[in-house]
């Protein structure tokens, strides 16, 4: 229904790194719509083990191998492309041992609660703070094992899945493991790339320990006579190589890893997911989500022997009146295959939902625990509140402190996008501003049109005329409150398209209220320059920036018809002319105000007839910057924004 367009990323990194309850703020800005990556993380092992390395007896003989005293080693490696040396100490690259060292985590919350306990793997990357940092940048690092003869080892049958338990976190860093038959050609079965980020606005470390298991049937067909193993850790960002913040790591922990034969039956569900066309939504107005299909989305693979059938994702809905259930359509699939089910729910009342997906199949599962868990999801159908953050806590959006290339960004405004499907009249904007606003600082909110014909990520956006008046912050405690900006008259959402809630900043300091992220696609917008211009780029933490369609908001009965009220050429260089409706003759009059407040033109046009009318503004002796264009007529009043660029 929407026009979703797809761009690249960007990272915007500042000098150094922020540190803020123990965990790392997050800086990168995207120029591009990112959809999430989806690897298998499951939580059980299958069959029957036929090799494990608990990394208990393994010691380090010297800053290259770590070799076990029964013969089995494990080489420690690092690339670097610094002439320097990576210094040599436990700080950097990989380490077995049982000292919880690293950044991240204080004490021992720092070690991995394995199955074997004891010693495990490591790899450490510096640390971020005290700035300066003392993360090495544009280094590899990998732990890699003797070749593995699992072709004996099954019994001729290498039908496997590598398994081991992890812990740790993800920054930018890239965590990967792989799997070679000749040392020299590898090829990757997992990565942590699916995982969330952890970060101020957001995200936690992984479960302490994480299961993972990997197919890697595939990967040794080959020859699984000489099978290596390689975990290897460097930035997922390299086009920002010379950026410090790239390369930090909370340490990446390995311990118990498996060589496991397949079960007969084994369904794995390999990720999940949930949006409404790439969005996600924690309150919708019951006129919106009566008209909504929630997909709900599962990865599924068939990890077993044999094939599987009657495969379905199937959800069962804590309703406000009572519980309801829907499912996908059946799947089958053959040993070895992947696909995705979905299912679908649309809500009819008001009131707390709560979905909690699973997986069935026909066949009786062998291995039950990786059909899930599922998180379950909840939201809010409301009688006027649109919202995509999560609410409560509320953390800080990171509008300051954002550099592209060590140029800083000034960040003009930020929005949170919309799909709408069915009409509906909006009457004003719901926000939450931050600690650190300053007392006097003013936004003012707009609501801005999906361009259908956009080209680049710049002119993605189109301004619908009509904007609120300033808000302007009077006290401290008005920062931790909700506030709203209500536009003079109702504007008219359209079913079919995408629309921005954009708050604009117009003086002192402000600071927006995050709650949540959505990974799916771009919702969280930013409006910044980089010293050039001002371009647009997408946020994964979401604004707390809300569509408020409350009718009781909206002057009733306005003179002036906004529907058909404009102003044009905006902007403007010489003069600019309001074209408005009237349904009923009145007296009409404007003032011209700039950001300051202070009134630039004022004028009393008189009794004006009903019908289409239009008002000149001489704005030649305006200098160049916003103004507020403030149309009264019989004490009602639409407000338009005027840019002045000579």
């Amino acid at each position: 229904m929407n026009k979703k367009i797809l761009f690249g990323m960007l990272l915007l990194g500042s000098s150094s790194l922020v540190i803020a309850q123990n965990r790392l703020i997050r800086t990168d800005l995207q120029t591009e719509y990112v959809k999430p990556a989806t690897n298998p993380v499951i939580n059980k092992a299958v069959g029957e083990a036929i090799f494990h390395e608990n990394f208990d007896s393994t010691v380090t003989i010297n800053a290259g191998v770590a070799t076990k005293l029964n013969g089995f080693t494990w080489t420690i490696d690092a690339t670097n492309s610094s002439p320097d040396p990576i210094p040599n100490t436990p700080n950097y690259g990989w380490v077995i041992d049982s000292d919880a060292n690293g950044h991240g985590w204080t004490g021992n919350v720092k070690r991995i609660t394995s199955t074997s306990g004891n010693k495990y793997a490591m790899v450490n990357n510096g640390v971020p703070s005290p700035a300066p940092g003392t993360q090495w940048l544009g280094v590899v690092y990998t732990l890699t094992s003797d070749p593995i003869d699992i072709f004996s080892l099954s019994g001729g049958v290498p039908k496997v899945v590598l398994q081991f338990e992890q812990f740790g976190a993800k920054f930018y860093d890239r965590q990967e493991v792989q799997v070679s038959v000749d040392g020299t050609n590898w090829v990757s079965v997992y990565d942590n790339g699916g995982k969330g980020m952890l970060t101020s606005t957001g995200g936690s470390a992984y479960p302490n320990p994480d299961l993972v298991e990997a197919d890697i049937e595939n990967a040794i067909s080959g020859d699984a006579s000489a099978v290596r193993i390689r975990f290897r850790w460097t930035t997922d960002v390299p086009a920002q190589a010379t950026n410090p913040n790239v390369w930090v790591t909370y340490g990446w922990r390995i311990d118990d890893v498996k060589i496991v034969k397949k079960s007969d039956n084994d369904l794995v569900k390999t990720y999940e997911n949930w949006d409404v066309e790439a969005y996600k939504y924690s309150q919708i107005p019951l006129t919106q989500a009566t008209q909504m299909d929630f997909s709900f989305n599962a990865g599924i693979k068939n990890q077993g022997m044999n094939a599987l059938n009657g495969i379905k994702l199937d959800l069962s809905i804590a309703a406000p009146n009572g519980n309801e259930s829907a499912s996908s359509s059946a799947y089958s699939l053959n040993s070895g295959d992947r696909d995705t089910v979905v299912a679908t729910y649309t809500p009819s009342d008001l009131g707390n939902y709560e979905v909690t997906p699973s997986l069935s199949l026909t066949e009786v599962d062998d291995n039950l625990s990786n059909n899930g868990p599922f998180t379950p999801v909840k939201f809010t159908v409301t009688d006027y509140l649109y919202a995509a953050d999560a609410g409560s806590p509320f953390s800080q959006f990171p509008r300051n402190g954002l550099s592209m290339g060590g140029v800083p960004v000034a960040i003009k405004g930020i929005g949170t996008s919309y799909d709408i499907f069915a009409d509906q009249d909006l009457t004003g904007i719901t926000f939450r501003l931050y600690t650190g606003t300053t007392v006097g600082a003013q936004v003012s909110a707009s609501i801005l049109e999906i361009n259908p014909n956009a080209g680049t990520i710049d002119d993605y956006w189109i301004y619908i005329d009509e904007v609120s008046a300033p808000f302007e912050v009077t006290a401290t405690s008005q920062a931790q409150q909700f506030q709203t900006l209500v536009f003079d008259n109702p504007i008219t959402l359209e079913a079919g398209k995408t629309y921005l809630a954009y708050l604009e900043v117009w003086a002192e300091t402000v600071e927006f209220a995050a709650a949540g992220e959505n990974d799916l696609g771009a919702q969280a917008w930013l409006n910044y320059s980089d010293g050039v211009g001002y371009k647009w780029g997408t946020f994964t933490s979401i604004p707390v920036i809300r569509l408020n369609f409350d009718p009781t908001l909206s002057v009733e009965k306005n003179t002036i018809n906004t529907i058909q009220s404009r102003v044009y050429p905006n902007p403007t260089n010489n003069e600019t002319t309001v074209s408005f409706n009237l349904k009923e003759s009145a007296n009409v009059s404007y003032t011209v105000t700039d950001l300051a407040g202070n009134i630039v033109a004022t004028v009393d046009n008189g009794k004006t007839m009903a019908g289409k009318n239009e008002i000149t503004i001489d704005a030649s002796s305006f200098a160049n910057g916003v103004y507020f264009i403030k149309l009264n007529a019989d004490n009602n009043t639409v407000t338009h924004k005027l840019i002045v660029n000579k």
